[in-house]
């Protein structure tokens, strides 16, 4: 069946019915409920594609699994829906998130092909304005090895445009962007949004995802102009920083 079927349609309405206590709206906005002691707290979107006539058990299989610590929206973007996370420390995702979702999914032929991962950090991580202006700066500098470790390039969805590289300073004062479909959407009141990512059902390429925003959060903390000027935002000092963190194995290992 395909979009031009009126059939298709038809059971992608009665799709919507039937998980419509499981599968929230794209404007669903829940109280967050913060888990685990930190600084840094995250929220992951993974979107994934799922058939038709497995949708909605599969839907039931990960709502349930995720318990309290997420939900499931609807993402007109994807022919599916996308897991998304209440914000937690790094440390607690990897520890508490059902990594086993990730390989249900997969099992029960699921599909990542062209969809993404988002990952939010809450804007009061950061100590400073200028904490965020090397943290934005960071990820822009070094946006081919941030595009080869997102496992993708979208202009869509995801770009790194000059307009908005132009505008970091401005975005670390405050003022926030025009375009949500950008490599960080600053757009929202109370986090950034890192989009960059392919999306995967692989537990180790998502855990990198989470790692990556974490860990260059913390190695931007604490830089000064005179570190900048010595080099502290080029790629291979911060894999060298990465490395000596055990807690970014994951990340070390997609690098």
């Amino acid at each position: 069946l395909y979009p031009e079927d009126p059939s298709y349609w038809r059971l992608e309405w009665e799709w919507l019915r039937a998980t419509k206590r499981l599968v929230r709206s794209p404007n669903y906005k829940p109280q967050p409920d913060f888990q685990g002691e930190g600084r840094v707290y995250l929220g992951l979107e993974l979107e994934v594609n799922i058939a038709q006539a497995v949708r909605a058990e599969l839907a039931e299989i990960v709502s349930k699994s995720l318990g309290s610590r997420g939900y499931l929206k609807y993402d007109g973007t994807v022919s599916g829906f996308e897991i998304v996370t209440h914000p937690a420390t790094y440390r607690w995702l990897l520890e508490n998130f059902p990594w086993e979702i990730l390989l249900e999914l997969e099992n029960r032929g699921a599909d990542p092909k062209g969809a993404g991962i988002h990952v939010h950090v809450g804007r009061d991580a950061f100590s400073s304005t200028d904490h965020i202006h090397w943290w934005l700066i960071f990820v822009y500098t070094n946006k081919i090895e941030v595009i080869q470790l997102a496992r993708r390039e979208s202009q869509r969805y995801a770009a790194f445009r000059d307009e908005e590289e132009n505008r970091l300073a401005d975005f670390a004062r405050g003022i926030r962007g025009a375009d949500r479909y950008v490599a960080i959407n600053t757009m929202n009141r109370e986090t950034f949004e890192v989009r960059v990512f392919a999306s995967s059902l692989n537990p180790q390429e998502v855990q990198a995802a989470l790692g990556f925003v974490d860990a260059t959060v913390e190695y931007t903390r604490t830089l000064s102009e005179q570190d900048v000027e010595g080099g502290a935002l080029e790629w291979a000092r911060f894999v060298e920083w990465v490395r000596s963190h055990g807690a970014y194995g994951p990340l070390v290992r997609e690098i």
